[in-house]
Parts: C-alpha cells; structure tokens; sequence
C-alpha cells in the first residue's frame, strides 16, 4: 500500500486509506453496520479495487469471504479466481476447492486442491482435504496416498490422522483406523469432534475384542 501511495501520489490519499478502513470493517464488523446497502458497498470496495488491479488479490479475497459467510458460494468462487489471476496462491485455490466440495461439485474441487499443490506441495492442509474430496468421490485408495502424503510432511497433522483413521474405518480395514483415531485423540484433545471420535474409539475396540 506504500508503494501505491507513493506512484498514485496525494489525489488518492482519500482511496487508499478508505481500503485499509474498509478492509478493517470486512474483517470484524457485519455489513449492517458498516452501509445500510451492502450493494451500494460492495460496487464502492469494487471502484477501490480496480484502482490498482495488480495489488486487489487481498481485496477479492476479503469480497470472496464476505460472500462466503453469507452462503453466496458461486461469487465467492468468482472472487477467488479473479484473485488467483492476480497473484496464483495457494489459499485462493483451497478455499475456492472447499466451496465446490460444500455444493457437491467434487470434480472442480478437486481440480482447484492440485492446481493449490502444484504452487506449494509441501501444504498439509491441501493434503487432507484433496483425500477427504476423493474419499467422497469413492477413490479410497488415491485418498489413502494422498492422506499418507500429508503425513509424512507433518506426523503430528491431527487433521489428517482423524481423516484417514475415518477412510480405514470405511475400507474395514479397522486395526488402522484405531491406530489413527486413538493418534488424533492424543494430538486434539480439544477438537470439536473429538467427543465423536472417542465413542468411535471405543465402538472400535469392542468390535476388535469380539472378533478375537
């Protein structure tokens, strides 16, 4: 923002430090509080935006997630890839992946998870959920990979331990899936799912003890 201030010059002082205000206002204040119209409001952060299109990625992010809380998924999505064609990141791609896993389009999904890989491999996050996407597309043998994937990166990803320890679950392959749901209850004893998981544990154990 610097750098814009000082080619820009004094004449959009006004426009620049309006951004950063707006900005601020998206991040912890609902849109009724901050316009009356929130129409009205987002072609004004749209005018701030184009002033200088190479450095709006932050901007159609903040537009993307303000959609996104407000269950406006399909712009979120545009906003996302309008974002990504300013500056390719990772993030754009993963969270533009979680909004077409949340409308059931699996395939874009998991488009949007490889091409956020092929920017930054070694993305833990992006690991887990391209195998919970394949899961749900019934690759349970990709998901596995790729879960293990995001392991070897980080051993300690509880995330992803609950995940595979699910997948196993579901091949019946249930000695693995105990081994992985009793690591996420040592890694996350605060999840919010973990009151789940435990029960699963422990339907686990039972089921393995009668099978002895």
């Amino acid at each position: 923002m610097i750098k814009v201030l000082k080619s820009e010059g004094l004449k959009n002082l006004n426009y620049a430090v309006s951004v950063l205000i707006f900005s601020g206002l998206l991040c912890v204040t609902p849109w009724v509080l901050v316009n009356s119209s929130p129409d009205r409001s987002i072609r004004r952060f749209e005018d701030l935006l184009r002033l200088d299109k190479e450095k709006s990625g932050y901007g159609r992010e903040i537009l993307a997630r303000y959609y996104q809380r407000t269950s406006k998924y399909r712009l979120a999505i545009r906003q996302y890839e309008l974002a990504a064609q300013i500056q390719r990141h990772t993030r754009y791609f993963h969270e533009k992946a979680t909004l077409h896993f949340t409308l059931g389009e699996y395939t874009e999904a998991l488009e949007a998870e490889t091409q956020a890989l092929e920017i930054d491999s070694s993305h833990v996050e992006t690991y887990n959920s391209k195998g919970v996407i394949l899961q749900a597309m019934g690759s349970y043998e990709e998901a596995e990979e790729v879960f293990k994937r995001g392991l070897r990166l980080d051993p300690d990803a509880y995330h992803v331990h609950g995940n595979l320890g699910r997948l196993y679950g579901k091949m019946r392959r249930y000695q693995e899936a105990l081994e992985h749901l009793e690591m996420y209850l040592k890694l996350a004893p605060h999840d919010q799912t973990y009151p789940w998981v435990k029960q699963e544990v422990q339907r686990l154990k039972t089921f393995l003890q009668e099978k002895r």
